[in-house]
């Protein structure tokens, strides 16, 4: 009788010791698990965004013209923490500007190339310094108004891009900051009705900043809203009579972000 109660107090130790080692491995792989797929589902290396656009602009032509425009923007970014960062971007914007004397269509079209080196600070926020180029062309076409005839005016600038891109992640966030300096090399000026002629402009130096927010909707798939403004100078010509202008816009970006 006594042997059959240590039998049965053994089966029980026994039953318990297995459920205790089953419980305790489903647990651990059940972590390994979940550390793998926080890891797989980290937010960098290649990404595409595309997107919508919104900016008030305000163009200093004289006159001073303002007005609601959108267009779109798309960026192909290659990004991991103390690895080499790449970015190609570029956005459209068009709309119809008013000034207190007459309007015009201003048609924006710019790209950006930019490569750097991405360090990481802390366990999820990064810092990346870069450098690139960039081309912006600029369609304005004024109405006309008083004696001055309608005209078509076509800007090129060329610049060069030096910048920073700083942002902190969360599981499912991401919060950053991006600030350029834009200074120009190369600005020309023609009239659409003047087939190849082209004025040279004197260059000045440009700035633009980007707020990025981001939020994970699904695995790979983020939404990002990032307000920006952006200071692009267009220089003078004593030839044609032109003043020095600028072109400031205060808008934001409305993208899908993909991390292949």
């Amino acid at each position: 009788m006594k042997t059959a109660k240590n039998l049965s107090r053994l089966s029980i130790f026994t039953a318990l010791f297995l459920a205790n080692n089953a419980f305790s491995d489903a647990a651990g792989n059940y972590e390994n698990q979940e550390s793998a797929t926080a890891e797989k589902q980290k937010p960098e290396g290649w990404s595409v965004d595309f997107g919508g656009t919104y900016t008030w602009m305000s163009f200093t032509s004289p006159p001073k013209y303002t007005g609601n425009t959108g267009g779109v923007q798309g960026k192909l970014t290659y990004q991991k923490p103390r690895e080499f960062f790449g970015q190609a971007r570029s956005a459209y914007n068009l709309g119809p500007l008013s000034s207190s004397v007459n309007k015009t269509a201003l048609h924006e079209w710019y790209g950006e190339f930019v490569g750097g080196y991405c360090f990481s600070l802390l366990k999820n926020w990064t810092f990346t310094p870069y450098v690139g180029l960039g081309i912006d062309y600029l369609h304005d076409s004024h109405t006309g108004y008083s004696s001055i005839a309608a005209i078509q005016l076509r800007y090129s600038t060329y610049y060069a891009v030096a910048g920073i891109d700083t942002h902190y992640t969360w599981t499912d966030w991401m919060l950053g900051l991006q600030a350029d300096c834009l200074p120009v090399f190369d600005q020309y000026l023609n009239i659409k009705t003047l087939k190849g002629a082209a004025w040279t402009l004197d260059n000045r130096v440009g700035v633009a900043v980007r707020i990025p927010a981001a939020y994970r909707f699904a695995e790979n798939y983020w939404l990002e809203l990032a307000p920006y403004y952006r200071w692009l100078p267009i220089g003078d010509s004593g030839t044609l009579g032109l003043s020095d202008r600028d072109l400031r816009q205060w808008g934001a970006f409305l993208t899908f972000r993909f991390f292949i």
